[in-house]
């Protein structure tokens, strides 16, 4: 994930773009304080004939945004720790 390409995604306009948007938050998501609450708007949007852009939808989308985008969340690993998969 680019920072840039989050920081000006557009509000989507279709199930599929905001599926793609879901899908790129959540790789990065586990440091990011209240993730679920944040996206359960949106995940909404998900089930069958949902998908209604609202005033919370929006404010959920722009919650997220920024939430991505802080260095919390981009900081780059320490190559001289131990990785545990």
């Amino acid at each position: 994930m680019k920072i840039d390409d989050m920081q000006i995604w557009s509000i989507p306009k279709s199930l599929k773009i905001l599926q793609g948007f879901l899908r790129s938050t959540r790789y990065y998501h586990k440091p990011v304080k209240d993730y679920g609450m944040i996206v359960a708007p949106l995940m909404n949007l998900l089930k069958k004939n949902a998908f209604n852009w609202s005033s919370t939808a929006k404010e959920s989308f722009n919650q997220l945004k920024p939430s991505m985008c802080s260095t919390m969340i981009l900081a780059m690993p320490y190559l001289s720790n131990t990785f545990i998969i």
